[in-house]
Formats: structure tokens, sequence, C-alpha cells
């Protein structure tokens, strides 16, 4: 199974990117526009990926972070939610908006997804609702984005990937900590691992 991809975005569509690996190997890779919007041609890029294998096609799903993989993952653990329906789901929500609905039994919130219908909302809420975890992060805890992204930005500035330091990042971000605080935090993490 390909879990993880690196390398240059070549090329974007509507609902993917192509990706070019080192070896030359161009590979399709699915995403949300969430994560389109944060892929520029010509650039390197790190997606934590999911492989989907059958019988007339193999698809791979791209992320940016591992609770957005490890959510899509679980989603299609339901009866009735393939690939693409999954892939619809983390279009319409982020994982904590679909934690939050589904702890709640928010079946209207879950029917805005396109292609869930009242069936499936229910389904969702009785087969998942307790194993996608609390809400990692609230409105009243969260860092500001701002933060958060120059957070990030300073972790890259010294030499480690933006997936690992988004990754790190998400793990100080509920901490309240000013941007400087959350730099140490994030480097205390990190240890020298440079991914």
């Amino acid at each position: 199974m390909i879990a993880y991809i690196s390398g240059e975005v070549l090329s974007v569509g509507a609902d993917h990117a192509v990706v070019v690996l080192k070896s030359g190997f161009g590979v399709k890779v699915m995403v949300t526009a969430r994560t389109l919007s944060e892929l520029r041609i010509g650039q390197h890029c790190e997606l934590l990926t999911s492989m989907v294998v059958r019988e007339d096609a193999i698809s791979l799903f791209g992320f940016l972070t591992q609770d957005e993989r490890d959510t899509y993952e679980v989603l299609q653990t339901v009866r009735g939610v393939g690939p693409r329906l999954a892939l619809a789901c983390m279009e319409a929500l982020t994982p904590d908006e679909l934690r939050e609905a589904l702890a709640q039994g928010d079946e209207k919130k879950l029917q805005k997804i396109p292609g869930v219908g009242k069936k499936s909302a229910q389904r969702m809420i009785l087969d998942i609702a307790d194993k996608l975890g609390p809400v990692k992060h609230t409105a009243a805890t969260a860092q500001p984005t701002q933060v958060n992204e120059d957070v990030v930005q300073a972790l890259v500035g010294l030499g480690w990937s933006t997936s690992v330091a988004h990754a790190a990042v998400e793990q100080v971000a509920e901490s309240g900590l000013t941007t400087e605080q959350m730099v140490r935090a994030a480097l205390v993490n990190l240890g020298g691992h440079r991914g």
C-alpha cells in the first residue's frame, strides 16, 4: 500500500493533482478542494495517501494531515460509503465538523454532503460516531490560523518539511501559547528529526 508520496506538482485538475516522484514517475492523486488550494504547480508537496484497489481501477487519495486521512478511511467502513463518497464527505466537512455532527446526531448537517441521504446519515451516526474520537479543535481553544501559519513557516525555514511542520503545529495548537512559545514547543516535539 502507498501511504505517502513526495514530489513536484506537475498539474492540478478540479479534483486531482499529478505529482512527479523523484524517480520521474507521475502519480494522479484524488484530493479535496482544500488540499488543492495548498498545492502549486512546480512546487514540492507531501501527501499522506490512501490507496483503493478495485477490480477495474487502482486509485490514490491524498491528504495534508494524518487526521484527514484517518477520517477518510474510517468513513469507508460505513456500509454504502465508498472512496468517492468518503472524499465528498471530506470535501464538505473538516474532520472536526464531521466528529461534531456525528456526536450530536446531526442528520441534517450530514445530509448537506452530496450523495448522503437520510439513511446514509443515520448509518454514519450509528457506525462511526464513536470511532473518530472527540473534537480536536474548538473555536474557543484553537489558535488563530495566522499564528499557526507563522509557526509552520518558521519551522519550514529551519529545515522541516511543510507536512511535518503542520503536524508539529497541530500538537501544540490548543495550548494557548504565543507564536514564539509555539515554535519552541514544536521544536521540542520534533527533536532533531527533519522530515
